[in-house]
């Protein structure tokens, strides 16, 4: 008895735990930069129903700011609606010749404020 309620537990719990929503999508994992190339595209698409403000950056795996930008790096993203987001090669590119380099494309997803939770308050700190 106590297996099987076990097993059922662990069941329920593995099916529910692969469950998932993401309200904003980025349309690939991975993107390549040949170089002399011009720019990337990425294309960002919000499948809910409410706008987020979205903040997208470039970066080295240590944490540094590469020598790519992108563009736009803020902008609001309405309800069932999807951006291109450009990543431009900075002039003074310093990677490597001989070997791939990889950077990070991060994009960050900042849902609306709920005003309820918020209130009507004013603080002031003398």
């Amino acid at each position: 008895m106590f297996r099987t309620l076990l097993n059922l537990t662990v069941s329920c719990a593995l099916l529910l735990s692969s469950i998932a929503h993401a309200g904003i999508v980025v349309e690939s994992t991975r993107y390549l930069y040949k170089e002399g190339a011009r720019e990337i595209t990425a294309q960002i698409e919000n499948k809910d129903d409410i706008p987020y403000l979205i903040k997208s950056w470039v970066e080295t795996p240590a944490g540094k700011a590469p020598s790519f930008m992108a563009t736009p790096p803020l902008f609001r993203l309405e309800g069932k609606q999807q951006n291109t987001v450009r990543l431009f090669a900075t002039s003074n590119v310093n990677a490597p010749t001989d070997r791939e380099s990889m950077y990070y494309f991060n994009v960050m997803a900042i849902p609306p404020a709920d005003d309820a939770k918020a209130g009507n308050a004013a603080n002031l700190l003398i």
